[in-house]
Formats: structure tokens, C-alpha cells, sequence
């Protein structure tokens, strides 16, 4: 991955000349803010009584990202926005009992990049970026797992404090101007996310309708990584230096 944008970086700085001018203010809107994955899975035991032990999973997943950035020079554009992200995911499991779950987060962010537009002609200017960003939020969240045979569930609600996102990425793309001061950007970039959040579960034992059991859970940390290519399309106008 490192050599794809290394390559491609050096192509892309060997032709052409840019149309930028030092003092140019920006204004970006992402296009790329929503997302859904869908996952499902058989697995098929030997126990025949119970046949298959099925799986899904649905995260669904909507970001705003405004941003405003100016060329420190004709060809280096400095900026920073804001990002508000809500997502939502959902899994359900069955054998020979019924779990389903839903949590929902919203986050809210500051994100700084820096970008570096190469030589550009017929409209098209490539560029590479760096960006950084942090987010703070909270989420909320249940789950239910069923017993049918024993006619019992346990359930879990749950709220999830303190989420802290970092995310770093980079990426190369290209601006293709539509006229003077609109253009339309894509890129393929590849994102560093880390999330940590702390869980407070409440739950409560059901047998037969009637709650026999409930308590607090006790709190505990939750922290991921994840990493991967990325295609983010995005607006972004040129807006003349101030005078």
C-alpha cells in the first residue's frame, strides 16, 4: 500500500503546472458519509436437533464533514472542519437460543488534513493529503438473549460513556474543476481508527414473565482498531484570496 501512493505521488508531480494562487480559501464537503455493511453466517453443527446456528450482522453509518482550508502557498492547502457521525448496529443470533442486540452512538469531531496539489492540466489536479482527527461522544444500547425451551431471558441495557475516536489516514486523488471556483474531488485513501469507550450494563433475568433477577453489571473498558481502503468523493469550492 505504501508503494501504490509513493508511485503514484511521483507520477502525478512530474507533468503539467497548477492554477492555484497563495490565499485561496476553501470550502469542503465530503460526499463519502454513509455507509452499510450486511453480514450473515450458517454455521452447521452435528447436532441435528438444533440445525443451523445462524448469524447476522448490519451496521449502518451517516457522517457531515464540512471543512475550510487556504493554500499557504499555490500548492500547499492547510485546513481543518468539523465531523458529526451517527451509527447504528444490529446483531442477531439463533440456535437453540434467540439473541439479538442494537447499540447507536453519536460522535462528534475535529479534523485537520493537509493536502498538496501536483502539476495539473485539462481541469484535473491531482494532490496527495495527510489527515488527523479526534472524536467525543456516548451511545446507548440493549441486547436480549432468549432461552425458548426454558421459557427464561436475561436482558441488557446498556450505555456506553466516554467514547474517544483517533483517526489517521492518507490518500491520493484528484480535483477536477467544473468551472473557476467549483470542483469535485475523488480519492482512495487508507484510515487508521481507534475507538475506546466504557461500558455500564444494567440487566435483568426473566423466567416465565416475571423478573426474578436485576442488577448493575459493573462498568468496563471496550477499545477496537480498525484499518482499510477507503473511496470518498467530496465538493470542494475555491473561494478568491481575502483581501
Amino acid at each position: 500500500m505504501k508503494k501504490f501512493f509513493l508511485i503514484a505521488f511521483v507520477l502525478i508531480g512530474i507533468t503539467g503546472y497548477g492554477q492555484f494562487i497563495k490565499g485561496t480559501r476553501t470550502l469542503g464537503f465530503n460526499f463519502g458519509g454513509v455507509g452499510y455493511n450486511s453480514r450473515n453466517t450458517d454455521d452447521d453443527y452435528v447436532d441435528s436437533r438444533l440445525g443451523l446456528r445462524t448469524k447476522s450482522q448490519k451496521d449502518f453509518s451517516i457522517n457531515f464533514n464540512p471543512s475550510y482550508g487556504v493554500f499557504v502557498t499555490n500548492q500547499l492547502l492547510l485546513g481543518g472542519g468539523i465531523s458529526l457521525s451517527y451509527n447504528n448496529s444490529k446483531y442477531d443470533e439463533k440456535y437453540d437460543f434467540v439473541f439479538n442486540s442494537s447499540s447507536n452512538s453519536l460522535i462528534l469531531g475535529l479534523n485537520l488534513y493537509s493536502r498538496y496539489y501536483f502539476a495539473g492540466k485539462n481541469n484535473l489536479f491531482p494532490y496527495g493529503q495527510i489527515n488527523f482527527g479526534v472524536g467525543f461522544g456516548n451511545g446507548s444500547g440493549e441486547s436480549t438473549e432468549k432461552y425458548l425451551s426454558r421459557d427464561s431471558s436475561i436482558v441488557n441495557d446498556f450505555t456506553q460513556k466516554g467514547i474517544f475516536n483517533v483517526n489517521a489516514g492518507l490518500s491520493a486523488g484528484v480535483t477536477k474543476m467544473l468551472n473557476k471556483n467549483v470542483g469535485i474531488d475523488f480519492a482512495l485513501g487508507y484510515n487508521l481508527n481507534m475507538f475506546n469507550s466504557t461500558i455500564a450494563p444494567v440487566f435483568s433475568r426473566v423466567v416465565r414473565g416475571t423478573t426474578i433477577e436485576s442488577g448493575n453489571g459493573g462498568e468496563y473498558k471496550s477499545s477496537n482498531t480498525t484499518n482499510g481502503v477507503s473511496l470518498n468523493v467530496g465538493l470542494i469550492i475555491f473561494l478568491d484570496p481575502q483581501k
